[in-house]
């Protein structure tokens, strides 16, 4: 292959042979050219991850931004910092091989750099992201520049990559890298930073610094809103678990079967044209996958998250372009800043995406994920009738490896899950812990599920109601931190959705529970909140434990509430009432008889906020009914949550 021939090993090679790097050609098997395909291949998927894991750093601690300042000004933060790849384009002389080398020791850096923070501070998160998507980009730079890999083979290595980066969390259920301070944690992290490094260095060696840009730059759009969806639905198994109502195993399955499915898709468009009426198809199905999503549940929901991945991925792989594209400005430049434009609107849909919870857009909800996929669309309906030669060169591979993954990895999973029996304790007394939990954001913006289990097991709870239970939210850094507590305390869970179905209300126990009712309450407010009633058998007979999050001082909800659970006994209510002891809507529950477990302390202005705002800041409440003894009664003093934590002994079925 000649410097002056603008095609790509990846997309160009006959498949009866390979082309060399010097021109020549050889039979097909592994030689030099396939090495400089694998080699740019797992550079980029090692890259994927280890940017990903540093991304999404910045999402939880800009939620807490948001909730000290001002929500508008952090995501104007967040837009500044995910507009970092045009940094980049500072370094117009580096060559392929140095960018390469250089950018990924900069991401490493920044991955290995935010463990030595903890907690991570908003300013070292914010420069740790930026660095990192401008070292990314500056890595692709070197990739395109100064290979000839075709863009299929490239973008096979992005699923990998997305593919790698969900086994690694699964590990972990879902607690990335960066907020960890284990072993097990650190030496995933050294692994990833060496290899970052190792694959770096080798793939220099097959570079040539003077081919031009192998792809079309304007592609970076198509893959800025394929990584939204990626992000939100496709390779986040939080969102797969709560959607389908299937364990974190099982979502990892889904996950990983879905990237098998996706390269099998490149494979599928790089060896067989798709058409302008394919296109169209694809098109209009994916919109309607992408809208349908986030409404359906059960096994159903399984199969949209996979049918929603083929199409989408398939739509990509069209979408991408190997000629080279110098008019104009110079090729490292317009990638650069294709590269941002596509960096931007995947934030902006995400933001879109989270906002619509708290403040309703002009738009359903349902519209962003189907406006991705028409913005991937029109990018592969603009290749429609160009002449590509065909070749499925370095996608086989892959597609194999990802596939034994989908196996090996949830099979782990699996045979590593503690084995749960409920509880057959005679005892009439009962250990609850009453939590709003705020998705496992601390309120210095670290992710730390660790510590609120911790602080949950701290009185060894038979059951644990739990509010703002987070199960795929950006801001939570798609942490399913139901699947996670429910691992680390070994206890059975019932969840209920109420903003959507990705945060709501949990109970969860260790002694028998079956769930009695379920439902939304009453619009007030701009989120929409529930609650869960649950029946658990104890030593003294069945016990009613409902959970709930009202909206401030609403008195619409709580009645709703009290009109649900009627005249029922023995029971515990015990949520985020977001009243006040000094509040005239806790007449509301004290004039139907229930009993405030902390008045019977003696001192109900004891505070339930981790940073109380007055004298009496007590939002969180465990009333029961008459039938129900008290106990000890004690607020727990772990700041991880803006709440803290209400540990309740109970004796059911003793009157006072």
């Amino acid at each position: 292959m000649t410097k002056s021939d603008p095609e790509s090993v990846g997309e160009s090679a006959p498949e009866e042979a390979t082309v060399m790097p010097d021109g020549g050609e050889q039979p097909s098997g592994w030689n030099a050219a396939t090495s400089v395909v694998y080699l740019s291949q797992a550079l980029v998927a090692v890259l994927v991850v280890v940017v990903a894991q540093v991304a999404r750093v910045l999402f939880p601690i800009m939620f807490e931004i948001g909730e000290d300042w001002d929500f508008v000004a952090a995501g104007l933060v967040a837009v500044g910092v995910f507009t970092a790849p045009i940094l980049a384009i500072l370094f117009p002389r580096l060559s392929a091989r140095t960018a390469a080398v250089a950018g990924s020791a900069a991401v490493s850096a920044v991955l290995l750099g935010l463990r030595l923070f903890d907690p991570i501070p908003a300013p070292v998160a914010v420069v740790g992201v930026a660095v990192a998507l401008a070292g990314g980009t500056i890595v692709l730079s070197g990739v395109v520049l100064g290979q000839r890999v075709g863009a299929a083979v490239l973008l096979a290595g992005l699923v990998v990559g997305l593919a790698l980066d969900a086994v690694i969390r699964s590990a972990f259920y879902s607690w990335d890298l960066a907020w960890q301070l284990g072993t097990a944690s650190l030496i995933v992290t050294l692994i990833l930073a060496v290899s970052l490094l190792s694959l770096a260095v080798a793939t220099t060696r097959t570079m040539d610094d003077a081919v031009s840009f192998g792809a079309r730059p304007s592609a970076s759009l198509a893959i800025g809103a394929y990584l939204m969806a990626q992000l939100l639905f496709l390779h986040n198994f939080a969102f797969a678990g709560s959607q389908a109502g299937i364990s974190m195993p099982t979502a990892t399955l889904v996950v990983l079967a879905g990237s098998t499915a996706a390269l099998a898709a490149i494979y599928a468009v790089a060896r067989w044209k798709p058409s302008r009426a394919a296109v169209a198809a694809f098109a209009v199905t994916g919109a309607v996958l992408a809208w349908l999503v986030s409404d359906v549940g059960g096994p159903a929901a399984v199969l949209v998250v996979l049918a929603f991945q083929v199409i989408l991925t398939g739509l990509l792989a069209a979408a991408v372009d190997n000629r080279p594209d110098t008019n104009g400005a110079p090729s490292r430049v317009k990638g650069v800043v294709a590269v941002t434009a596509g960096s931007v609107l995947f934030l902006v849909l995400v933001l879109l995406w989270q906002i619509y919870v708290d403040k309703p857009l002009p738009f359903p909800r349902q519209a962003i994920p189907a406006v991705a996929v028409l913005i991937v669309a029109w990018f592969a309906w603009g290749r429609v009738g160009q002449d590509r030669p065909r070749t499925t060169t370095g996608l086989v591979l892959p597609l194999v490896a990802t596939a034994v993954l989908a196996v090996v990895a949830p099979a782990g999973l699996w045979l590593t899950q503690p084995s749960f029996a409920a509880a057959t304790d005679a005892s009439s007394e009962v250990r609850l812990v009453n939590y709003n939990v705020r998705g496992s954001v601390a309120i210095d913006g670290r992710l730390s599920p660790d510590e609120i289990a911790a602080e949950i097991a701290s009185s060894d709870p038979d059951i644990v109601v739990l509010q703002e239970v987070a199960r795929g939210w950006a801001i939570h850094g798609t942490m399913d931190l139901l699947a996670y507590l429910e691992r680390e305390l070994n206890m059975t869970s019932i969840f209920v959705p109420a903003a959507d179905d990705q945060f709501g209300n949990a109970i969860l126990s260790r002694l028998p529970m079956t769930e009695i009712a379920a439902d939304t309450l009453p619009r007030d407010g701009t989120m929409d909140r529930s609650y869960v009633w649950v029946e658990i058998e104890t030593g003294s007979g069945a016990l009613n434990v409902v959970g709930t999050h009202i909206h401030s001082r609403s008195t619409a909800q709580i009645t709703a509430l009290l009109d649900a659970v009627g005249s029922t006994t023995p029971l515990v209510i015990a949520g985020d009432m977001n009243v006040h002891p000094d509040d005239p809507e806790v007449s509301l529950f004290t004039d139907t008889g229930l009993i405030d477990v902390v008045g019977l302390t003696g001192d109900p202005c004891q505070t339930t906020s981790s940073e109380p705002t007055s004298a009496c800041d007590r939002p969180d409440w465990v009333f029961v009914t008459v039938d129900v003894d008290v106990g000890d009664v004690r607020i727990g003093s772990a700041r991880v949550s803006d709440h803290l934590a209400m540990h309740v002994t109970l004796r059911p079925g003793q009157a006072k």
